[in-house]
């Protein structure tokens, strides 16, 4: 349970660095996009913690 959330917040991770490097490549015009990005991945992030949280109790239930 905690090596496969470990794992996914390794994910998670690499994704927000991933889309915040395609995000600089073109800082020009996506400035605003950034913002959105790192709020996206939080959200993604925050959901992923929630649902294997509650699937580990489940099992522990």
């Amino acid at each position: 349970m905690v090596r496969l959330f470990v794992d996914i917040n390794n994910i998670s991770i690499i994704i927000f660095l991933n889309q915040l490097v395609v995000c600089l490549l073109f800082l020009n015009k996506t400035l605003v996009l950034l913002e959105f990005f790192a709020l996206v991945s939080f959200f993604f992030f925050f959901v992923e913690y929630a649902f294997f949280t509650l699937n580990g109790q489940r099992r522990m239930l």
